[in-house]
């Protein structure tokens, strides 16, 4: 029909990178804040997270959130505990249990293969499931900015084909976070043309109360003009994200657009969870858009909040207001989690300030613990990596090991983009094997 032939005529580029394996360092780096690199993320310190946890909200594991994505490891250390189980079904037995249409759905599906088995083989969804709520306090390696959440795992993409099946698989993808209980989805991923079936879905979600978080797009554009889907769609459940550097400006790969895009949050070399018990860097408007939708859970949780357009609203107006952003968000603002979270019977006044009813100055935006969290003086700069691992009295050993970065490139295929743009060396902290990602 007419709608099949739209879809056909819809092609995806999508920029992925190939893995390459080395040898573990032999030391441990020693646990700082419970999690080894817990100072490493960045991130995390720039949207004042450790603040949130420590005096409002750390999320909840009755929040579950649809990563819509390459997979995750479901088996990953530090992700195993957050992922979502599907209580209704019986593991192993072939039936299905819940009758959803979907036989021994555990952890989520596979719409690529059309099984059960969400495996990750690409590493960019087990990157972006660390990122929203990789386990915080387990003393080894990352936290995700929801320490405690359900990770509910929606493999759509298939890196072998033309568009139209991801696009496809996007749709059944999002039909069944809906209809299987998901609060929030995350979709690190998009393309130049909208379609109906996709926007349809969403606007199903839209009805059930379920938050979009879309990334923005590497397209280096402003999509004010030339739009980018499904962020684009301008559904009041879709809180589109774009990605920021540590000085609060807009990645050069990264899309904008100040009447499309309603905050940034970091996405440069942002550190997590890999496939095979690793941890890594990328970056994209992917690891933006995870660090939104992390938000949201905490808020969500915090404030016992249901309504996708009030989440939305209290994360677009209490970011933290950049002369860099001017222009390139909805209101010139960078996420900050611990300003979303400090609200509750409060407001802002003309200045920005977080005020009582008399306008006395409540929030400071100071996180006296932040002191024990030292970093690199810029993160952006992978050569000062390890010196944000290292700290002065010297009692606590660090490792940044690296493998050289594969230069051949080539024409990226066509398909639902993960808005990843690069990934660079590594960081390793358990006695396993880690991953380096390069560009294809």
């Amino acid at each position: 029909g007419k709608e099949s032939w739209k879809l056909k005529k819809i092609q995806r580029k999508i920029e992925l990178k190939k893995a390459l394996v080395a040898k573990q360092p032999k030391k441990e780096i020693s646990v700082l804040l419970k999690d080894p690199l817990v100072r490493k993320e960045w991130g995390l310190e720039k949207t004042q997270v450790v603040d949130a946890w420590l005096k409002y909200s750390q999320g909840n594991s009755n929040i579950v959130v649809a990563v819509i994505d390459t997979g995750i490891d479901v088996y990953h250390p530090d992700l195993k505990n957050n992922i979502w189980k599907n209580s209704k079904e019986i593991p192993g037995n072939r039936i299905d249990d819940d009758k959803n249409g979907f036989v021994d759905d555990i952890y989520g599906w596979n719409f690529v293969q059309n099984n059960n088995k969400v495996h990750d083989t690409h590493g960019h969804g087990t990157h972006i499931a660390g990122i929203i709520g990789a386990e915080g306090g387990n003393g080894i390696g990352v936290s995700g900015v929801a320490p405690h959440v359900s990770l509910m795992a929606l493999k759509y993409y298939d890196p072998n084909d033309d568009g139209h099946n991801n696009l496809e698989n996007t749709v059944r993808a999002i039909e069944y976070a809906v209809k299987n209980g998901a609060n929030i989805i995350n979709y690190s991923a998009g393309g130049l043309e909208g379609n109906a079936k996709e926007k349809r879905a969403i606007q199903m979600a839209e009805a059930k109360g379920v938050l979009f978080v879309a990334a923005a797009g590497n397209e280096k554009s402003n999509v004010d003009k030339t739009g980018y889907y499904p962020a684009s769609y301008g559904l009041s459940n879709i809180l589109s994200v774009t990605a920021s550097n540590v000085s609060d400006q807009v990645l050069t790969s990264s899309n904008w657009g100040k009447k499309s895009v309603h905050t940034a949050a970091p996405g440069m070399r942002i550190l997590s969870t890999l496939p095979g018990s690793s941890y890594g860097l990328m970056t994209g408007t992917s690891q933006a858009t995870a660090f939104a939708t992390g938000a949201a859970v905490l808020v969500m949780d915090y404030y016992d909040m249901k309504s996708p357009a009030e989440i939305i609203k209290r994360l677009t107006m209490t970011g933290e207001k950049k002369d860099s952003l001017e222009q390139k968000t909805s209101r010139s603002r960078r996420l900050n989690i611990s300003r979303a979270l400090a609200m509750r019977g409060l407001k802002m006044n003309s200045m920005d300030e977080i005020v009582d009813d008399k306008g006395k100055n409540f929030f400071s935006g100071k996180d006296i613990t932040q002191q024990n969290m030292p970093l690199a003086k810029d993160l952006s700069d992978i050569s000062q990596v390890g010196e944000a691992l290292r700290i002065s009295n010297k009692k606590e050993a660090s490792s940044v090991s690296s493998t050289k970065k594969n230069s051949a490139r080539r024409s990226p295929p066509h398909g639902r983009r993960p808005s990843s743009k690069e990934e660079s060396k590594t960081i390793s902290v358990l006695k396993r094997w880690f991953w380096q990602f390069s560009s294809e």
